[in-house]
């Protein structure tokens, strides 16, 4: 994966978790993660499971924009 330097990182912690918390009332938001993406990017992410079971690898912006859902087998 990639790398990042503290300087990078540019998220706004109130915010962040704000849109899946309301798109997925419910689960649980168990860890929040930020990765180099290989090209000089920060991503952040959350994984996300439902009380019926299964799980969601949520992809958010800086702001809490949701900007892909992927399923967790």
């Amino acid at each position: 994966g990639g790398t990042f330097t503290l300087a990078d990182l540019d998220f706004d912690p109130a915010a962040v978790l704000t849109q899946v918390v309301t798109e997925l009332p419910g689960s649980t938001l168990e860890t929040f993660y930020v990765n180099g993406d290989g090209e000089g990017n920060v991503q952040y992410g959350v994984l996300v499971t439902s009380a019926e079971g299964g799980g969601l690898d949520v992809l958010v912006a800086p702001d809490g924009e949701v900007l892909a859902v992927d399923p967790l087998t």
